[in-house]
């Protein structure tokens, strides 16, 4: 059973590609009649709950995601370092995976809520 969870994929300037899956809250008490893991979400694009980077390919980002939660939904967005005006986005999503990994270490997961 796949669950959708907002995330980004970039290349990094040396190349090499990444993935986040952006820190979400739930939106509904699990125990509310209506509460469902996977749309009762509200997402962040403050902090990442999952972080992987230094891969050779956006599909072997992905792949690093999948070793955790094995049916992904989607990505939502790919930027590649050429893409005009990329830069700024990146640079952002660089400072978030250092600050994933700062607090986590390197290619770590905080377990979905």
């Amino acid at each position: 059973m796949s669950c959708n969870r907002d995330n980004v994929t970039w290349q990094a300037p040396d190349g090499t590609w990444s993935i986040g899956f952006w820190r979400f809250e739930y939106t509904l008490d699990p125990e509310h009649k209506d509460f469902d893991h996977e749309w009762s979400t509200e997402y962040y694009d403050d902090a990442f709950w999952f972080c992987s980077t230094g891969h050779y390919s956006p599909e072997a980002a992905m792949d690093a995601y999948r070793k955790e939660e094995p049916n992904p939904v989607t990505t939502y967005i790919v930027r590649p370092w050429t893409d005009a005006g990329a830069e700024k986005a990146i640079a952002r999503y660089e400072a978030l995976a250092a600050k994933f990994k700062a607090e986590n270490g390197p290619n770590t997961s905080i377990p979905c809520p």
